[in-house]
């Protein structure tokens, strides 16, 4: 009886695992094109990932500077913006070697990771499942989330959009939770 148990939980987490794989490809055909959106940030936020790229062929791993923003002139703007998070879209660029299917291909891993994130906040917060698939699809589809990625393109924005729900959960459990977690 224990092992049916156990394949019904793993039954119901790959099947929340593929609605948000389906729902994240959904949304990466959709606006994947062969050329990027013109939002008002995107022009400053590939300059920060070209910069990373820059700094790890000259061997600096942790360079709050960009060399590529502002008329290449050596900016510290990593001192203020998560430069850790560009990581993924400056990886993806030395495997496809394009700089249009690196983004996209960033932005569904973190249409991912944003659909595990919310879920995963919402179940600890609420401890349904069912609430946490409904909070992870409307959060991840909200307007405001898809202004900031597509219409503004900041990524800096949207990535810390990403991680606010864990934030909200955690800032609950530590002042309102009944044990310590």
């Amino acid at each position: 009886m224990g092992i049916l148990k156990l394949n019904k939980r793993y039954r119901k987490l790959f099947l929340v695992l593929v609605l948000y794989l389906v729902l994240s490809l959904a949304m990466f055909w959709i606006l994947r094109r062969n050329f990027i959106w013109n939002g008002d940030d995107i022009y400053y936020q590939f300059q920060r990932i070209m910069g990373l790229g820059f700094n790890f062929t000259d061997g600096l791993l942790t360079s709050n500077i960009s060399p590529t923003n502002f008329g290449k002139m050596g900016y510290g703007v990593n001192i203020f913006y998560p430069w850790l998070t560009m990581i993924p879209f400056q990886l993806l660029y030395h495997v496809r070697g394009n700089w249009i299917s690196a983004y996209y291909l960033g932005l569904l891993f973190y249409f991912m990771t944003s659909f595990l994130i919310s879920h995963y906040s919402m179940k600890k917060f609420s401890g349904s499942s069912k609430l946490a698939v409904l909070f992870a699809i409307i959060y991840n589809f909200s307007t405001y989330r898809l202004i900031e990625m597509f219409t503004r393109a900041s990524l800096a924005e949207y990535l810390a959009s990403v991680f606010l729900p864990l934030c909200f959960v955690g800032f609950y459990q530590l002042f309102f939770s009944e044990g310590h977690q």
